[in-house]
């Protein structure tokens, strides 16, 4: 399986840049994990899928503070849509609402690239 940004309509890598400026730990954290989704699939890494919706929840902890990528899977490639830090024991509907906005462009660019 394959790990991929999605850019939403060819602008801005969110997701790179939000990796970029994480602190080193983090990012080597996030960075191990895509390595084993690559390796082995989705299954050794602290992922969580959230209800009704196909998203799923990239999981990382570091200091105390609880860090987060929106995914979906299609085929044999994990696509990060969406990143943020997580503040609330609920992931708040504004980050799920642009992850869905950013599947939602990339179903449509998959379908025509088809």
């Amino acid at each position: 399986m394959t790990v991929e940004t999605w850019t939403l309509s060819g602008t801005k890598d969110y997701v790179g840049e939000f990796i970029d400026e994480l602190p080193a730990k983090t990012q080597k954290k996030f960075v191990r994990d895509f390595e084993l989704v690559e390796k082995y699939g989705t299954q050794f890494i602290n992922m969580k899928k959230l209800e009704g919706n196909g998203l799923y929840e990239i999981r990382v902890r570091y200091n105390k503070i609880a860090y987060r990528i929106l995914c979906v899977v299609r085929g044999a490639t994990c696509w990060l849509l969406h990143a943020f830090i997580k503040k609330s024991n609920k992931t708040p509907l504004r980050d799920i609402g642009t992850a869905l906005a950013r599947m939602k462009d990339l179903d449509s660019y998959l379908v025509l690239a088809n």
